[in-house]
This record gives structure tokens, sequence and C-alpha cells, in this order.
């Protein structure tokens, strides 16, 4: 099996975060990897809501729709 660089994932999550911010897609956002079992990548980014300015963290909560 191949295993997921660490690092390579933290780069790429992190510009993909950047260009979604930049283009003002979303302000914030939460990132979970995990591969056989392993937690590989974990990171939060911007805020949970554009009024009150909190950070977004891992027990954030998200509205998802289709």
């Amino acid at each position: 099996m191949h295993l997921l660089d660490k690092n390579l994932l933290k780069t790429n999550i992190g510009k993909a975060a950047d260009y979604d911010f930049s283009n003002n897609k979303v302000f914030g956002s939460a990132y979970l990897v995990i591969q056989d079992n392993e937690v590989v990548y974990e990171n939060c980014f911007g805020v949970t809501s554009i009024d009150k300015k909190e950070p977004v963290t891992k027990d954030t909560l998200f509205r998802l729709a289709s």
C-alpha cells in the first residue's frame, strides 16, 4: 500500500485553502485525512462566520448542502 506523504498533504491542502480564501469561496474550513486508522493530516483554517470571527476548530459544526 502507498502511504500518503504528510508534508505534501500539508503543502497541497494549505494551497487549496489559501486559494479558496483568496477567491472568497469560503471563510473557514477544516481538513482531516485518515489512512489505515491513523490521522495523517488535520488542520483548520479561517473563521466560523464573517460576523463572529471565531476561529474554526476541530469541533466546529458545518452546514452542508448539495
